[in-house]
């Protein structure tokens, strides 16, 4: 669960059109491509991985509501 102070963070991102790597999520476990039985699969969730690893950092590429 992500705390108010880091939507406050990704909120002021927004407002100010700046990138805020420090809100990076770590938590997310990378895939192996050995636990997977073919590449395709693999691939899939490697880019699902970095969609929601990355997904508050870019706060200059949204927009404001």
């Amino acid at each position: 669960m992500l705390s108010t102070d880091f939507f406050k963070k990704y909120e002021k991102s927004i407002q100010e059109e700046y990138d805020d790597y420090s809100l990076i999520d770590y938590s997310f476990i990378k895939p192996k491509e050995r636990d997977y039985e073919d590449w395709s699969t693999y691939w899939q969730a490697h880019v699902q991985y970095l969609k929601d690893k990355y997904k508050y950092t870019y706060g200059s590429k949204e927009t404001k509501k």
